[in-house]
Formats: C-alpha cells, sequence, structure tokens
C-alpha cells in the first residue's frame, strides 16, 4: 500500500510533467536559397502570433534579426548572408524560445534545385 506522502509525491510529479509539457515551443525553418521560411508552434500546434527571429553564422554571430509575423510562416530575405557554413534560426517568443539549424548540406540541396 502507498502511503499519503508518497501520494502526494506522485501527485505533484505528474502535475510538473504535465506543465512543463504544456510548455514545449518549436521552431521549424526551410529555404529556397532567396528566403528562410519560420515557422514557431506550441506542442499543441498553434502558431506563435508575436517573436523575435535570429539567424546565427556558424560561428555564433547574430547575421540578421527580424520579427516573427503572425501566420503560417515568417519569410526573412538571405540577401547578403553567407549561407556556407550553415545557419542556426533562433525563436523568442515571450518565455518560449528554440532553434532550427540549417546545415551546410541542407542549404547545398535548396540552393541546387
Amino acid at each position: 500500500m502507498i502511503g499519503r506522502r508518497a501520494c502526494g509525491f506522485l501527485a505533484i510529479a505528474l502535475c510538473s510533467a504535465q506543465s512543463v509539457a504544456a510548455h514545449h515551443f518549436n521552431v521549424y525553418a526551410w529555404t529556397d536559397c532567396q528566403v528562410i521560411e519560420v515557422r514557431a508552434t506550441s506542442e499543441s500546434g498553434k502558431l506563435a502570433a508575436t517573436g523575435d527571429i535570429r539567424l546565427r553564422d556558424d560561428g555564433g554571430n547574430i547575421v540578421g534579426s527580424y520579427d516573427l509575423a503572425p501566420g503560417e510562416a515568417t519569410e526573412v530575405p538571405l540577401d547578403g548572408v553567407d549561407l556556407s557554413g550553415g545557419l542556426r534560426v533562433e525563436v523568442q517568443s515571450g518565455p518560449h524560445e528554440d532553434y532550427w539549424q540549417l546545415t551546410q548540406e541542407d542549404i547545398a540541396r535548396a540552393c541546387a534545385s
């Protein structure tokens, strides 16, 4: 038989796990070599309405900063951005933050088609 204290700890653990899952945030990014399209969603699939997008090169330097537009995806222009080392696409929306890594290979495939 499980004691009351053990049941209490179990209830707290389950509630904590649910609250962590409710705050999961996903970023997706893809390119056609002209723009990067960025989409940010909650775990349930709800689109982030506002936020900031940062592009970082392979050295971690910010090479672009943009507003996340409401809607399906935000288009970020690639004029003058060095794609040779890949890009890290970071999105922050309120307290949520995540990133998508576009590798050199991803970009090469997109630019070849």
